[in-house]
């Protein structure tokens, strides 16, 4: 007989400070290479991972560790491209008290200024099999031995990219980005 798994799920009474979340992103920290990578944008949105640039040359990560970034590009409303340096595949540890995941990670590389370090999207959370809740500020999935392991956000972190993100200047252009292929999966980047 197997293991029946518990319902992933959230209750009223998992929401930080018992209130509702209608401002802050649900922002985490995840090791990266050994590291403690904070300011990690978890959204069910994304259809790629996204690392920075400059997470990318803190992480210690060269140009030899890069593939080739070979399918469509990516593409604002203005028909603008924006600069990606190609693919970067990586462990991802998600640490939940005495238990951790390790999941292989495609990180698409690129040369815009954020305040986040990266973005997990989809493909990881798929991996996963996890669920979000930003009401929560909470990430759910099943460890290795079926039970449920939360991840919580980083709230220091998911305030200040949330206060960051109201005194960064005007951006100069906003580009929506979509890859060809999805064009349903659509990514908001500004550029100063």
């Amino acid at each position: 007989m197997t293991k029946t798994r518990p319902l992933l799920g959230f209750t009223d009474n998992e929401k930080v400070n018992e209130i509702p979340n209608k401002e802050l992103p649900l922002v985490i920290v995840m090791d990266i290479r050994g590291h403690d990578v904070a300011r990690c944008l978890v959204d069910e949105g994304s259809f790629i991972e996204i690392l920075y640039q400059d997470a990318f040359e803190k992480l210690g990560l060269k140009n030899e560790d890069l593939e080739p970034y070979d399918d469509t590009d990516l593409h604002g409303f203005n028909e603008t491209s924006t600069l990606r340096r190609g693919y970067v595949k990586l462990g991802v540890t998600f640490i939940e008290e005495m238990d951790e995941q390790i999941v292989k990670a495609s990180f698409l590389v690129i040369l815009v200024i954020s305040i986040y370090n990266c973005v997990l999207g989809r493909p990881t959370l798929a991996v996963l099999d996890a669920v979000t809740s930003t009401d929560h500020l909470k990430m759910k999935y099943h460890n290795k031995s079926g039970d449920v392991a939360t991840i919580h956000a980083d709230l220091k972190g998911a305030k200040m990219c949330h206060k960051a993100w109201g005194k960064l200047p005007a951006p100069q252009s906003v580009s929506i980005l979509w890859n060809q292929k999805y064009p349903s999966n659509a990514l908001l980047l500004t550029e100063s």
